[in-house]
C-alpha cells in the first residue's frame, strides 16, 4: 500500500521504459508457497481468456498538433483491429499553454470514435503545478464551461480546482460527443491528492496517472483516499503507465520499439499488465507504434482503458469456491445472481492436464459451461462460463 500511494522513499530505479516489479515480486512469492504447497493450486488469472497478458494503448491529446495528427493513428489502430484511448484536453481556454484546440475539433474526435477508438478525460488546463494542492485545490462540484476559467500565465495556474478540471471535461466529452467517460489521466503524469476522491464522486471509474516504475507494480489496484495509507480504499483503479514516448526523437525509432518490446515481455511472463502512452503529435510516431503492434507476440490481448478496467472490476467481484473430489476439481462460482459474469474471466489450475476432470456449477447447483485450454506445460486456464 505504501508503494501504491507513492510514499516509498523514491524505491524505483527509473520512471518509465523500464522493468519494475518491485512489489509485483511480494505478490508472486506468496502466490509462488500456495503453487509449491497445493497439486491443484487455483487463481483468477490476471489476464482475459487465456492471454499471456494484456497490453492497453494510450493517447494524450493535449495540443493542436495532436488533434491534426491522431486520425492517423485510429486509422492505423483500426487495420489491426485495436481500441486504444485517447484522453482529450478539453482546452477550451485561452492561456499560456495555448489557445482553444478543443471546441474547433469535436469533429476530428468523433472521426476516431467512428474508428472504434475509446475517449477519456485529461481534464481542462494542462497544468504543471497540477500536483500544488495549494494551487489547484479541491473546489467545489457544479462547474460549467461558462463559469469555469482557469488560467496559467507561464508561472502559476489560478482560477483551477480538482473538481472544475474533471467536471467540465467530463460534461463537455460527454455532451458533445455523446459517450460515458470513465477514465482520467492528469496532465505531465502529475498527483493531486485530492483526485481519486473527486473522480468517484463524479462517477469516473478508472486512473492512469501513476508510472508504474513510481509505483513499484505493474498490475491495477484500488486506489487510497488522499493517497494515505490510512485514507481508506477507494472504487477507483489505477492502471499503471508502462511505457512511452518520452525519449522518441523520430531517429531512434526502432531502439524505442525495442524498449518497449523488451518490458512488455519481462512483464508477460509475469501475467502483468503493459501500459502504454504515445502522443499523437508526430508522423514518425505512427511508423513507431506500428511497428509496435506488428511484432506483439499473439498471447498478449490488446484492450482500451474502458475494457481492462470493466474486466478488472469484474474479476475483482468474482467469487468461487474449490475442492478435489476423486481427482475431479469442483468449482462452485458464487453470486451468479447479482454478478453477471465477464466472459474474459478466466481461471488458471496449476498442473490441470493432469486432473481426471472439472465440474462447475453455479451456486444453486445448476451446471456450467466452460472452455478449458492447456497453459504453460501442465497448467490449464478455464474460461467462457456460462449457464
Amino acid at each position: 500500500m505504501r508503494n501504491q500511494t507513492n510514499l516509498d522513499y523514491e524505491a524505483e530505479r527509473s520512471y518509465l521504459n523500464d522493468f519494475e516489479p518491485t512489489t509485483d515480486t511480494f505478490m508472486l512469492f506468496l502466490r509462488g508457497i500456495h503453487e509449491e504447497c497445493m497439486q491443484y493450486a487455483l487463481w483468477k488469472h490476471t489476464s482475459p481468456y487465456s492471454s499471456k497478458a494484456s497490453l492497453i494503448i494510450s493517447h494524450d491529446v493535449d495540443s493542436q498538433s495532436s488533434m491534426d495528427l491522431m486520425a492517423s493513428f485510429a486509422d492505423m489502430e483500426a487495420k489491426f483491429g485495436v481500441s486504444s484511448t485517447y484522453n482529450i484536453n478539453t482546452h477550451y481556454i485561452e492561456d499560456f499553454v495555448d489557445n482553444d484546440f478543443y471546441t474547433p475539433n469535436i469533429s476530428k474526435i468523433n472521426y476516431i470514435l467512428g474508428k472504434g477508438q475509446s475517449v477519456g478525460s485529461h481534464g481542462v488546463g494542462h497544468f504543471p503545478d497540477w500536483d500544488n494542492e495549494t494551487v489547484i485545490p479541491i473546489g467545489n462540484s457544479g462547474n460549467t464551461k461558462t463559469e469555469y476559467k482557469p488560467y496559467y500565465d507561464g508561472q502559476t495556474t489560478t482560477g483551477a480546482t480538482v473538481f472544475g478540471e474533471l467536471e467540465v471535461s467530463k460534461q463537455l466529452l460527454e455532451n458533445d460527443l455523446g459517450v460515458l467517460i470513465k477514465t482520467f489521466r492528469s496532465g505531465h503524469l502529475l498527483w493531486n491528492d485530492n483526485q481519486i476522491r473527486v473522480l468517484e464522486t463524479l462517477g469516473y471509474q478508472f486512473d492512469s496517472s501513476f508510472s508504474a516504475n513510481t509505483v513499484l507494480t505493474n498490475f491495477p489496484y484500488l486506489c487510497q483516499y488522499d493517497r494515505s495509507v490510512a485514507g481508506g480504499m477507494s472504487g477507483i483503479y489505477e492502471l499503471p503507465l508502462t511505457i512511452s514516448d518520452s525519449n522518441m526523437d523520430g531517429s531512434n525509432n526502432a531502439d524505442t520499439v525495442s524498449v518497449w518490446l523488451d518490458v512488455l515481455i519481462r512483464n508477460a511472463r509475469n501475467n502483468a499488465l503493459t501500459v502504454l502512452l504515445v502522443h499523437p503529435n508526430r508522423t514518425y510516431k505512427v511508423s513507431a507504434e506500428e511497428s509496435f503492434l506488428n511484432q506483439l507476440p499473439s498471447s498478449i490481448e490488446t484492450l482500451d482503458m474502458d475494457s481492462l478496467g470493466t474486466y478488472r472490476k469484474a474479476r475483482n467481484s468474482f467469487s468461487y469456491t474449490s475442492a478435489i473430489e476423486n481427482n475431479i476439481l469442483m468449482i462452485t462460482v458464487q453470486n451468479m445472481a447479482i454478478t453477471p459474469i465477464h466472459k474474459g474471466i478466466s481461471l488458471r489450475v496449476r498442473n490441470g492436464s493432469k486432473l481426471s476432470g472439472i465440474s462447475i456449477k453455479a451456486s444453486d447447483g445448476r451446471s456450467m459451461g466452460y472452455t478449458a485450454v492447456h497453459y504453460n506445460s501442465d497448467d490449464i486456464i478455464i474460461y467462457g462460463f456460462q449457464l
